[in-house]
């Protein structure tokens, strides 16, 4: 039996407007991008002003924003056809995303690569061959770090704080074997 529902590729686009703006100052975001679940829109045109343009099929979708410096969101929208009425303007409020940077030495004073350093709620990344590592786009919140190595865990350090639109670090971490610190650390140097 055929579905009788028209694919979204087959159905008339129409006009979804909408600004982006930081959730805290109310300020217009000027590089944000937004991608469409079902794929009916390419990027929208974007303007300094925080404002979009999408041309959608009607139906329920849902659109990812993005913007460096804050948290990805994703909003759910119903598009009303050509015959329903204009859809309501959209208003996307971005939260700041916080970082963390930092590097990892042993107790000798060397610099540690190929570690993973994993903060609490699945956010991690490899240090480099100078023990550099950064953690990007993530939410405020008080952390649990730890530092894998070959699959042993090297550092669990407790109360690193992320705060949002800061970075904090860069932490100094050294590693000497079976180390769990509780001190908190949080902020710049």
């Amino acid at each position: 039996m055929a579905d009788l529902e028209a694919s979204p590729a087959e159905l008339p686009l129409v006009v979804v407007r909408g600004e982006v703006r930081d959730w805290r100052t109310g300020a217009p975001v000027p590089r944000f991008s937004v991608d469409v679940s079902d794929g009916t829109a390419a990027k929208p045109p974007r303007r300094r002003d925080g404002s979009f343009v999408l041309r959608l099929a009607p139906g329920r979708r849902r659109l990812l924003v993005r913007a460096p410096g804050y948290m990805p969101t994703t909003v759910q929208i119903a598009v009303a056809g050509p015959r329903e009425g204009a859809n309501a303007a959209l208003r996307v409020e971005l939260r700041p995303a916080g970082a963390l940077r930092g590097e990892l030495q042993s107790s000798l004073g060397g610099a540690i690569a190929e570690a993973t350093v994993r903060l609490g709620g699945g956010a991690e990344a490899t240090t480099d061959a100078q023990g550099r590592f950064a953690l990007e786009a993530l939410p405020e919140g008080i952390y649990l770090l730890e530092v894998v190595l070959r699959g042993r865990t090297l550092l669990r350090e407790h109360g690193i704080a992320i705060r949002a639109g800061e970075t904090t670090g860069p932490l100094r971490l050294q590693i000497a074997p079976s180390v769990e610190r509780g001190a908190s650390r949080a902020g710049g140097e």
